[in-house]
Order: C-alpha cells, then sequence, then structure tokens
C-alpha cells in the first residue's frame, strides 16, 4: 500500500461532489486569488468536471480533496468513538476480595525465628 490519497474515477467525482456542496453552503472562506481564478475556469465538460483547455485545475482538486478528507476524516472518527464506547460498554468491573484473611496473612516468620509484619508495604 502507498499512503496518500489515490484520485480515481471513483474518488473524483465524489470529491468535485463535495467541493460544490461546500461552496454552495458558502462555507470556505478563499483568499487566494490563485485558487480563485481556478474555480472560475473549473467547468463541467463532456459530464466530468475538469479545467477549461489551457488552464490547470490542481489548485482546485486541492481544495476537493481538502473537503472530502476533512468529511471522511470526521465521519471515521465518529464511527471509531462510537465504536470505543460499544467496547467500553461490555466490560464489567470486578473487584477481587479474598475472603478468610485474618491478621496472620502479612505477619511472615524468618529463618532466624523472628517475625516480620509486612502491613506497612499496604
Amino acid at each position: 500500500m502507498t499512503p496518500g490519497v489515490s484520485i480515481n474515477m471513483k474518488t473524483r467525482p465524489v470529491m468535485v461532489s463535495k467541493l460544490e456542496t461546500y461552496f454552495r453552503e458558502k462555507l470556505p472562506i478563499c483568499r487566494s486569488k490563485r485558487s480563485l481564478d481556478e474555480f472560475e475556469t473549473f467547468i463541467w465538460r463532456n459530464g466530468r468536471a475538469e479545467a477549461q483547455k489551457g488552464y490547470h485545475d490542481d489548485l482546485t482538486m486541492a481544495w476537493a480533496m481538502a473537503f472530502w478528507i476533512r468529511n471522511t476524516a470526521l465521519r471515521l472518527r465518529q464511527q471509531g468513538i462510537d465504536l470505543h464506547k460499544k467496547t467500553l460498554e461490555t466490560f464489567t468491573r470486578s473487584v477481587y476480595t479474598p475472603k478468610g484473611i485474618s491478621d496472620r496473612a502479612y505477619i511472615q516468620e524468618l529463618p532466624n525465628k523472628e517475625v516480620d509484619d509486612l502491613r506497612w508495604l499496604l
């Protein structure tokens, strides 16, 4: 597998659609003159969104890719959070409480017949 985002026949229309949605809702603020110039030359030709002949669409596709990744990442993050919640809900808390421990449980007899009280370790 190669890291990164691959733009192919399946992902390109989705990315362009996401770009169109964001701009129709007037969510992004673009202050780049170069990007704005490219947006003006980005057209539909033969059922495909692309730059006019003699122009570029690399900045436009970068915006489209950013919006698509943003949307996908937020959705996947929420799915991950939901999965973690479901997993944690299945765990139950149980505390081990031994029965029948006397005060002698913390007393250790040493080889020289002395007795050592180990309660100070707790």
